[in-house]
């Protein structure tokens, strides 16, 4: 099953999201693990609006860690440029935990190649 939205993101760029979703995904539980905020806006409103998701949002690494800790996420979504610590280095560090490394993690980047 998918749903397709139009998004306006706060800076007034329309993207189209397609969000995958199992009918079991319902009340799954997703950390957004991001700097930006207009990008957590986005990706928690798609995932918990679209397609049920419960979402936890983060705006560092560290931070991010520490949600992870905290409350045992089944998947994060993650920047993979970040100041302090980037997206590489978080997952290397989540890695290092046996509580979270479980967890699966997906970088992605919005950077453009020129």
């Amino acid at each position: 099953m998918s749903w397709q939205a139009k998004l306006e993101s706060p800076k007034g760029a329309i993207n189209t999201l397609t969000v995958l979703a199992h009918p079991n995904c319902m009340q799954r539980h997703i950390l957004i693990i991001d700097d930006e905020d207009d990008i957590r806006a986005v990706a928690a409103l798609s995932l918990d609006a679209i397609a049920g998701w419960k979402v936890s949002c983060a705006a560092s690494g560290i931070e991010g860690i520490a949600v992870a800790k905290a409350e045992q996420p089944e998947a994060i979504l993650m920047d993979v440029m970040m100041p302090s610590m980037d997206g590489p280095s978080t997952f290397r560090e989540i890695q290092k935990l046996p509580e979270i490394a479980h967890i699966p993690v997906l970088l992605l980047t919005a950077k453009v190649q020129g």
